[in-house]
């Protein structure tokens, strides 16, 4: 049995990446199974291993956000994730640039389209902070 969707991951809704992140997952459990002896134990084996391992990259990028969000409000219980309040200071300079490319950038990271490790990129940082428009 391998788990599919919501049953792997439960995102936050109010950033609309449940229906993406459930497409990737399906798509890369079809790649797998293309070309798979469903029938053999051990095949199958070796499928749900590459499975969970490329459903952990997929989940990486949202769960980061999301925790890094969550994490704003003193209500939030748990470990934070290491590096949070350093991230949610960029991601607050990202959201204050007058640059289209960056805003660009960051929507395709919220989207999916890039990992969030992009964001952290020397060159990107430097973007950031250059294009930065300061709170009035």
């Amino acid at each position: 049995i391998l788990p599919v969707g919501d049953s792997n991951v439960s995102l936050n809704p109010l950033f609309g990446q449940g229906m993406t992140v459930a497409f990737m997952a399906i798509r890369d459990l079809s790649h797998l199974l293309q070309s798979a002896d469903v029938c053999d134990p051990q095949v199958m084996k070796s499928v749900r291993k590459k499975y969970f391992d490329r459903l952990n990259r997929i989940f990486q990028t949202p769960w980061d956000l999301a925790m890094g969000q969550d994490f704003r409000y003193p209500e939030t219980t748990g470990v934070a994730p290491f590096g949070y309040r350093v991230k949610n200071i960029l991601k607050g300079l990202i959201l204050a640039t007058e640059s289209p490319r960056v805003a660009e950038h960051f929507f395709k990271v919220v989207h999916l389209i890039e990992k969030e490790t992009t964001f952290y990129h020397p060159i990107r940082m430097l973007q950031v902070l250059w294009t930065a428009r300061p709170k009035r």
